[in-house]
């Protein structure tokens, strides 16, 4: 009964292995710290293997007599004689590594210049004590890190398999302090890697930076601190290496040569400090140009283009790069504005070229300007196309900001003659009015604004200027209130798609065809139409419809346009009716509930609190409900006294929760009201009495708490 060590030996490989993971059954087993968590193969689990072209199988088993364990290898007779003694050999070099990993003595390599024949080395022994246990960082990411170091450690076979080299690089960024240096320790102590300490400083060339490289060990972490301070202040150095040297010692043919089994360190302080940097150096090589666009002429006159450049540049989604912005209150009361800063830059390309605008602000009188600096190469190919790019831009922000809107109307319409009808579109729906979370609100209408700003972006990833929008949830809450608000808020017409008129899929594209930029095209209710297709006379296919949303029509003639498809449950639909691509953001419409109804009570009845809140509360929560538009009506109905308006709401809630006593109570108030319009609206006592009235009725097949009348 000795022990066998090849059985430990294998037990340290096969837990090793990456393929241990997708095992059925694993042990998690405490490591040497005791924050470590080590992956065992269970008794009775297979493992998976591969050796010069050949699939193995190991299998764990343990004896349900004295529980001792064995490893059993199942192998193609084919390839046994051919692989076997060349695998053992590989998993003795494997199992050799991992000891000599965990026993080996941790170096510090610093830069020491050298000479010819001389190293350009020094190492001294490395007891930093930090490890992933002592850094202050956030345990997730802690353990994501872990975790890419750990698989790293095992991928040797695999970087070899698709042929790359075996090293890993980090990037770590931010101010100083932070523990940047504590963290790349940690790292050594974790990986049992020496650390090589780069000092840009004693680096004379190119050249010498290779050869720094190229006497470095496998196990090792290749440091280089503050690259971005060595960017900015390269001038000043003595060396004469180039950011291409950098850039080889990051990736070129000897870091891809020489780097196996090597992880590359770079720290600075920002990364946007980099990307600034990277700029100024490419700026190096070119002639710039600059060309000023003063707020006032000479004779005190406003320029107009100064102005038309302000609404421009405004407009741009870099104005969130800049480092200092000012927020202004836009046409509506609750809209921010993005406005550049004085002595702020702002980026824009055209045409392939790259254009920087700097606001300036004088010191003297505070008038502004905008400095245009681009490139004397592109300045006389693209300087009059671009400021009639931004003529052209402007001109659509403002007549986005004056025309009247439009509701189009399916027609049927005939050869020669539209298939729509159009009526001025007035509806009063804005977000401000809507009843929804102020979060998601947000979220819509900061979608719909990077929307009306990418015209730009879409043309230069290949995809047509448009939007898909599916709203779905019962009716009477919100949906077409608001598509109304989109349509206000865009500035956009709308085109009510009414899909009982359409005769066939090629009607269908017609009608797509004749829609005009800047609108929102509405598909109401297509759940209903997919369930009640074979009683429509129209003879168009759910591909129609497929098409329609993303065909080649679609992406052909939908430019600049925002598709809304309205339902009342999409749990029945097709999911490939509803993909991405066709239906970009999905927005659920639910009834209404206690936040609703707030919003409701202030916008109805410009009431934010009341006595009663508490006990329409607890109403909501025993789980009664009512739509948006019924509680709406009833609100309407009642304007003139809050109170009775939100009594209104309880008896209608207590009555019946789905909606249905609601429609009752409202019919009886508007028919008292056309009786006698010049009294007050309601009778408070007379009122709840009919209510009450009514109530009695309905007691006889339901037993629900009835609302007793007013002394």
């Amino acid at each position: 009964m000795q022990y066998n060590l090849l059985y430990g030996k294998l037990s340290l490989y096969l837990n090793s292995l990456p393929s241990i993971e997708d095992s059925d059954c694993i042990n998690l087993l405490t490591g040497s710290n005791q924050n470590d968590i080590v992956l065992s193969l269970h008794a009775n689990q297979t493992i998976n293997d591969s050796f010069l072209g050949a699939r193995l199988f190991w299998l764990s088993e343990e004896s349900e007599l004295d529980r001792t364990g064995s490893f059993v290898l199942k192998i193609r007779k084919a390839d046994k004689r051919r692989i076997l003694r060349p695998y053992f050999n590989h998993i003795h070099a494997i199992v050799d590594e991992i000891e000599n990993q965990r026993k080996r003595e941790l170096r510090l390599f610093i830069t020491d210049g050298g000479s010819a024949g001389k190293s350009r080395w020094r190492s001294t022994p490395f007891t930093h004590p930090s490890t992933f246990e002592t850094i202050a960082m956030e345990s997730d990411l802690k353990d994501k890190i872990k975790s890419d170091l750990e698989s790293f450690l095992k991928a040797k076979q695999y970087y070899r398999r698709i042929g790359r080299v075996w090293k890993r690089s980090f990037l770590l960024y931010g101010p100083s302090g932070t523990g940047k240096s504590s963290f790349v320790a940690a790292m050594a102590n974790f990986l049992s890697y020496d650390v090589y300490d780069v000092d840009l400083s004693k680096v004379k060339s190119d050249s010498d930076l290779k050869f720094l490289f190229v006497e470095t060990t496998p196990k090792s972490i290749i440091v280089v601190e503050d690259l971005d301070r060595f960017l900015e202040e390269k001038s000043k150095l003595t060396s004469s290496f180039s950011v291409s040297g950098i850039q080889n010692f990051m990736d070129g043919i000897l870091s891809t040569c020489c780097g196996e089994e090597r992880v590359m360190v770079f720290t600075m302080r920002l990364i946007h400090t980099f990307n600034k940097l990277i700029t100024t150096i490419q700026d190096s090589f070119h002639v710039y140009q600059y060309l000023k666009v003063p707020e006032f002429n000479e004779n005190m006159q406003y320029n107009l283009l100064y102005g038309k450049l302000s609404l421009y540049l405004n407009s741009l989604p870099s104005i969130e790069d800049s480092d200092c912005i000012n927020l202004l209150t836009g046409s509506n009361q609750n809209d921010i504005v993005l406005s550049l800063h004085a002595n702020q830059t702002i980026n824009d390309s055209f045409l392939g070229a790259r254009l920087f605008w700097l606001s300036e602000e004088s010191e003297l009188d505070r008038t502004g300007s905008f400095v245009l600096k681009i490139r004397k190469a592109d300045k006389r190919r693209i300087l009059r196309p671009y400021f009639n790019h931004i003529h052209a831009i402007v001109d659509e922000i403002e007549n986005q900001r004056k025309r009247e809107l439009r509701l189009f109307i399916t027609d049927g319409g005939s050869a020669g003659k539209s298939r729509w009808r159009s009526t001025p579109f007035t509806h009063p729906s804005t977000f401000e009015t809507i009843a929804m979370e102020s979060d998601l609100k947000d979220k819509i209408k900061s979608d719909l604004e990077s929307f009306l700003k990418a015209k730009q972006y879409y043309r230069r990833i290949g995809r047509v200027w448009k939007r898909s929008f599916l709203l779905y949830g019962p009716s009477g809450t919100g949906k077409s209130s608001f598509v109304a608000a989109m349509a206000n808020f865009l500035s956009y017409d709308v085109y009510d798609v009414d899909l009982s008129k359409v005769k066939s899929d090629s009607d269908l594209k017609f009608l797509f065809v004749e829609t005009t930029p800047k609108s929102i095209i509405v598909v109401e209710d297509l759940d209903r139409f997919l369930e009640e297709k074979s009683k429509l006379t129209s003879s168009f296919s759910v591909s129609g419809i497929q098409n329609f949303m993303d065909g080649i029509l679609s992406t052909c003639c939908g430019e600049e346009r925002v598709m809304v498809f309205t339902m009342s449950n999409k749990e029945q639909i097709d999911p490939i009716l509803l993909r991405p691509g066709r239906v970009d953001v999905h927005i659920h419409f639910p009834v209404c509930d206690f936040s609703a109804f707030k919003s409701l009570a202030s916008n109805y009845l410009g009431v934010k609190e009341h006595k009663l809140f508490p006990q329409v509360e607890e109403i909501f929560r025993q789980g009664a409900s009512l739509s948006h538009s019924e509680i709406g009506e009833l609100m309407i109905a009642n304007r003139d006294s809050p109170t009775r308006a939100i009594r209104s709401v309880i008896g209608a809630l207590k009555t019946d929760g789905d909606g249905r006593g609601s429609e009752e109570m409202i019919q009886r108030q508007i028919r008292d009201d056309d009786v006698d319009s010049s009294q007050e609206r309601f009778n408070t006592v007379k009122d709840l009495r009919r209510i009450y009235s009514l109530f009695r009725k309905r007691g006889s097949r339901r037993s629900q708490a009835s609302i007793s009348p007013m002394p």
